[in-house]
């Protein structure tokens, strides 16, 4: 920085190069190092000629100067970086555990307070899981506390896709049954022979019909049980990809959660 010919003292050299700082972030540090610099030198101007070395005023050297700079200037970097990659972070497709690692190492660079990370936090977060942590009254304070919610809701729609074996549910419309009406002579046919109503066999009337019954046994044996439900999940979970993993942002998102 300075020439040794014509600066050749560490305060001469110290002093040039803080008179050459004058923008931005360099010139608010230059004036509290200047400041710090001058009063060093007043007072090691008045200090006593008889004082003891252990006791006099130290003044900075030239080495100690340019390595103070470059921590102060190595950290602004290191700062503003952080700030526009957690401008720039979203979690788009990605798991949510993935965006909170990223999010929590841009944050210990960034020196924002909680209130920025919050903002910053929410912002980034896939837009379907945002609505379903914000659905919830009692908001959480803290990052510490957003990353918990986030986590929570993430692990809700995990098990929703288990349940649903990883397909969208799809809405199909309702179609009308249609019911066996008989008219009334055929009905007074049905009477006259002892014929059931339902499968038009005569030895029993509808109520308790084979037919009938088989249906509802058949319909009773397809119900499954919780413990299916628990074990079905886990069965699941262990084939459950990384990548699959990310389609539940947009598998929720699509089924209005």
């Amino acid at each position: 920085m300075a020439n040794d010919a014509l600066y050749p003292t560490d305060k001469d050299k110290i002093l040039f190069t803080l008179s050459y700082m004058k923008d931005g972030h360099v010139a608010k540090w230059m004036k509290a190092k200047t400041d710090e610099y001058k009063l060093a030198l007043k007072e090691k101007q008045a200090e006593p000629s008889d004082t003891k070395p252990k006791d006099q005023i130290h003044l900075m050297t030239w080495k100690e100067f340019l390595e103070d700079f470059s921590k102060a200037f190595q950290l602004v970097d290191i700062e503003t970086d952080a700030h526009l990659k957690m401008k720039n972070l979203k979690q788009n497709k990605r798991t949510v555990d993935e965006y909170i690692m990223d999010f929590h190492l841009l944050a210990l660079d960034s020196e924002y307070d909680n209130r920025a990370l919050l903002d910053h936090f929410m912002s980034g977060l896939h837009p379907a899981l945002l609505k379903s942590c914000l659905a919830i009254p009692d908001h959480p304070s803290t990052i510490e506390g957003w990353y918990d919610r986030a986590w929570k809701y993430n692990n809700n729609w995990l098990t929703t896709m288990a349940i649903t074996g990883g397909e969208r549910m799809k809405k199909t419309p309702k179609t009308e049954t249609k019911v066996n009406c008989l008219s009334e002579v055929e009905s007074a046919k049905y009477r006259k022979k002892g014929l059931c109503y339902g499968c038009s066999k005569p030895g029993h009337i509808r109520k308790d019909c084979t037919k009938k019954l088989n249906k509802e046994q058949k319909k009773e044996k397809t119900k499954i049980s919780s413990e299916d439900v628990y074990h079905k999940i886990h069965a699941i979970y262990r084939d459950f990809s990384e990548e699959e993993q990310t389609q539940i942002l947009d598998f929720m998102e699509g089924e209005g959660f």
